[in-house]
């Protein structure tokens, strides 16, 4: 068989082993497609639906209220103290032999609070009494001297220099009366002095001593509030001092405390956390640039010396604007901030738009903004994270 005739014979040949490779690639294609979807079946997983259109989130909305002036309060503290006080002391030194009142004891003015060790003073009283007497006992005789002496001058029976005599020791007998009896009540001021005792009547607030303690002179002992009405003492800005009337009543709310002190009517809701604004300092402290201003509080008020209090004092600035929460703002570029606006749109919901604007004054948990919202629109109050611009939403509630 010549070469044309062999060649002839393989092309059948090959022809039927491309078919059956073509063949079977195709049926391994088919069975691997099988055993994929049977194992897709058996683990519960199949193949994903189409997205479909989501349902709108619901935000929640507020509908800031436009106002033509910015009203905000400034928080100012103090203390409330008794209009009197003070830490009383001996004025000589000595040991404690007695402490006649304790802390919260109500004394009167006058009343004995604490004494020295007086034995050694009463010992020299004593001894200085005694003296007295003897130069009353020498006065006496010499007074009757000068008597006799002058009876018998007038018989003639002595000299007027006699008579003389007699009286310049009366006179010095009386002197020294005089000069004895002063030094016994020297010895007695002394004694009173051993004794402390209150200035006015109030309240003792702090024991500092007690019995057996080495007082030195001028050493507090105790401190006296006076009792009765009672003062605030506020550090103010001058500028908002000058803004007090004097005369006028001003709410003072305990330090801590939360809500007004005046009623929506104007009038004061608590008696006690008012003050009638009296006086300034007048001058203003170097290191905290503010003056003092003195409050009279009411009898009635039940603030303890030593409680804080503080003072609300409002102030205006003729700036437009909305109140914004907090949290219903974005920060945007250049120092500018950005709320959204939910504007209601065709299909019954609402389309969001972002709107930039400035905050003008920032509290806690709200912020006074002014920029491109429009009176009446509803501005998104939380949950921004989750929000982009024209998204449609629904509207909470």
């Amino acid at each position: 068989m010549d070469g044309a005739e062999m060649h002839t014979a393989e092309a059948p040949r090959r022809k039927r082993l491309a078919l059956f490779v073509f063949l079977a690639a195709g049926a391994v294609a088919v069975l691997a497609m099988v055993s994929f979807a049977f194992s897709q079946r058996q683990s519960g997983v199949g193949p994903r639906p189409m997205p479909t259109t989501s349902t709108p989130i619901a935000v929640a909305t507020v509908t800031p209220e436009f106002v033509d002036q910015l009203v905000v309060s400034d928080s100012f503290s103090g203390q409330v103290v008794a209009r009197r006080a003070a830490r009383v002391g001996f004025d000589r030194p000595g040991r404690i032999a007695r402490m006649a009142v304790d802390i919260g004891a109500e004394v009167r003015a006058g009343q004995v609070l604490a004494e020295l060790d007086t034995r050694s003073l009463t010992a020299q009283i004593a001894a200085a009494d005694a003296q007295v007497r003897e130069a009353e006992a020498a006065l006496a005789l010499a007074e009757s001297t000068v008597s006799r002496q002058q009876q018998l001058f007038e018989r003639g029976f002595v000299s007027g220099q006699r008579l003389d005599e007699a009286r310049a020791s009366a006179d010095a007998s009386r002197a020294r009366v005089g000069a004895v009896k002063a030094s016994a009540d020297a010895l007695r001021v002394e004694r009173d002095l051993h004794q402390l005792r209150a200035p006015f009547a109030g309240v003792v607030s702090h024991r500092l001593a007690d019995e057996g303690q080495a007082a030195a002179p001028g050493a507090p002992v105790l401190e006296i509030s006076e009792a009765g009405p009672k003062e605030a003492h506020l550090g103010l800005p001058p500028e908002v001092a000058a803004r007090l009337v004097v005369g006028e009543a001003y709410p003072l709310l305990p330090a801590g405390s939360l809500g007004q002190a005046a009623t929506a009517e104007g009038s004061i809701a608590d008696p006690s956390a008012t003050g009638v604004f009296k006086a300034t300092s007048g001058t203003v402290d170097p290191v905290r640039r503010t003056v003092t201003a003195v409050f009279s509080l009411p009898e009635t008020s039940s603030l303890l010396p030593g409680a804080l209090v503080r003072l609300e004092a409002p102030a205006t600035t003729d700036v437009a604007g909305f109140w914004i929460p907090m949290a219903g703002l974005l920060e945007a570029e250049r120092g500018l901030w950005s709320v959204y606006v939910a504007r209601p749109n065709d299909r019954g919901s609402y389309t969001l738009e972002r709107r930039l604007v400035e905050i003008v004054h920032a509290e806690a948990r709200r912020a006074f903004v002014r920029g491109a919202i429009e009176p009446g629109e509803r501005v998104v109050s939380t949950g921004l994270q989750r929000l982009v611009p024209n998204m449609i939403v629904t509207l909470e509630g």
